[in-house]
């Protein structure tokens, strides 16, 4: 899967989750800049991508950063499912020694409950 094909399914999984249309997304992003229902289309198929101030514009209708859209990660809220979402695509990327001492950690964490 390439880059814009990524951006795109999550702006396409998070304009569903919010439960609206492209048309509705279009005319929600249509108040404060130009875009049409067929750019989104483009982006959410990887087909295309978009500047700066609509991609902003877009992540804004959308209720979520850039950098989500971007790097699958949200910065924005810090409700517990998202956070042990973040937490869990970072583990991917730790080594075996790293992991080892992130369960030490996490052991000391939960005996304190």
């Amino acid at each position: 899967m390439t880059f814009l094909e990524e951006v795109g399914n999550r702006v396409k999984n998070q304009r569903n989750a919010l439960g609206i249309t492209q048309q509705e997304l279009t005319d929600k992003i249509s108040l404060s800049i130009e875009i049409t229902d067929k750019q989104i289309s483009c982006l959410e198929r990887g087909i295309s991508g978009t500047g700066l101030e609509k991609f902003t514009a877009l992540s804004l209708a959308l209720d979520k950063t850039p950098d989500y859209f971007l790097l699958g990660v949200s910065r924005k809220g810090n409700n517990k499912k998202e956070l042990i979402r973040i937490i869990n695509e970072n583990l991917l990327l730790c080594d075996y020694e790293d992991l080892n001492s992130l369960v030490r950690i996490s052991q000391s964490f939960a005996s304190k409950k």
